[in-house]
């Protein structure tokens, strides 16, 4: 089985949906904006971006990958609905797509051309639902294999109160 969903999240470079992924994407790697409701009631972050830090897993891969092991990482089953929080990412996608396409358009492209453009951005949701169940059978994997030999009742009922586990 792991080879099976290594196979599977292993694209060639040339393939359709891989990109370049960070490869250990969770709340860990990731500084957030800091809350300011004192000076800036209507928009509370200072700064818009998040800046994620260790690259050493960086390399060709399926993003949906870096968003099962955000996802699964960092949030209670309880909390996330991963279709509606994946259909979401997918419009933030497609959104981001087209903004920088309008951006730096080419104003002589045909229609043709514009139509190709819409196209080679669309992420159909049920490859996107496919690479994300991947990525979290493998990130499941992971855990299995790394953390097995330890894990008892007694050592889930000792971290039971710690929330950097779930």
């Amino acid at each position: 089985m792991a080879r099976y969903i290594s196979n599977q999240l292993s694209p060639s470079s040339n393939d359709r949906y891989a990109t370049l992924v960070h490869g250990d994407l969770k709340a860990m790697n990731l500084f957030l904006p800091i809350a300011d409701t004192e000076t800036k009631p209507n928009n509370i972050y200072h700064g818009t971006d998040a800046i994620i830090i260790d690259f050493a897993s960086t390399g060709v891969g399926f993003g949906m990958s870096d968003i099962s092991m955000l996802l699964i990482h960092s949030m209670r089953p309880s909390e996330r609905n991963e279709e509606t929080l994946i259909s979401y990412y997918l419009g933030e996608l497609e959104h981001y797509y087209h903004l920088t396409r309008t951006i730096s358009s080419n104003v002589d492209a045909t229609k043709e051309e514009e139509q190709q453009q819409k196209q080679h951005c669309f992420f159909d949701k049920e490859i996107a639902m496919r690479h994300y169940r991947l990525g979290v059978v493998d990130y499941f994997r992971f855990v299995l294999g790394r953390f097995w030999k330890s894990a008892s009742p007694k050592t889930f009922n000792d971290k039971r109160e710690n929330k950097n586990v779930t």
